[in-house]
């Protein structure tokens, strides 16, 4: 990372990914067979120079996720979930573009991203 987006990322407040364990579905909706992969699920992200939106998510437990990651800011940007088993980054994001960000599942817990 460059330093320049290193310093971005030091000014930019944490984004904080909330898994939370659940058997619970929606009305309507069915429960997934055991052993049954999940879809991921999508979340969009919007990055500023000194903002990621929104600021914190929750999601399930074990179900994978997909980051739709848009910077509306001024300059590069990346985005970054710490895993806690590795960093997940999307590469350099230019302005007004954007880029996608897939994560396996993962455990109950608080995950942290920049």
């Amino acid at each position: 990372m460059s330093s320049r987006l290193q310093r971005y990322a030091a000014l930019v407040a944490p984004l904080i990914v909330i898994l939370v364990a659940s058997s619970c579905t929606g009305a309507g909706e069915e429960a997934p067979e055991e052993g049954a992969a999940s879809a991921p699920a999508t979340v969009q992200v919007s990055l500023t120079e000194f903002a990621i939106s929104p600021p914190m998510i929750h999601a399930s437990a074990g179900e994978p996720l997909t980051f739709e990651v848009t910077n509306e800011g001024t300059a590069p940007h990346t985005f970054a979930i710490d895993t806690g088993e590795g960093v997940r980054a999307t590469a350099e994001i230019p302005p007004a573009e954007s880029a996608t960000l897939e994560v396996s599942a993962l455990e109950a817990g608080t995950y942290r991203s920049s």
